[in-house]
């Protein structure tokens, strides 16, 4: 009674679905190098680059490897500055690895 009708479907395609190659197997993710705890922040700081320029700057969260600062408007950052911020007590060079909007990542370089 049921199931007794044939497929629409022609066998050409089945086939061709029937002998596909196996999915490639899943991607081997690396394992991420755990990161400093972060402490949530709100102090001015200033981003120093290309000799005199700076721009200024809220520190949103630090901690010993890194911060991130956010901006009021898009800047264009080169890869290399300097980050001051009397409140926090750093004046230390520092490399961008994240950027985002109006934020930036920076890590701190040894001095």
């Amino acid at each position: 009674m049921f199931f007794k009708k044939k497929p629409r479907v022609p066998t050409s395609r089945l086939e061709a679905v029937k002998n596909r190659p196996p999915p490639s197997p899943p991607v081997q993710r690396r394992a991420v190098a755990q990161r400093a705890a972060r402490e949530a922040t709100f102090a001015d700081c200033r981003v120093h680059y290309a000799g005199d320029a700076c721009v200024a700057g809220v520190v949103l969260d630090h901690s010993d490897s890194g911060m991130r600062i956010r901006f009021k408007t898009k800047c264009a950052l080169p890869n290399r500055v300097r980050i001051q911020s009397p409140k926090l007590g750093i004046n230390r060079p520092a490399e961008v690895v994240r950027r985002q909007d109006f934020d930036i990542g920076v890590a701190f370089l040894p001095e």
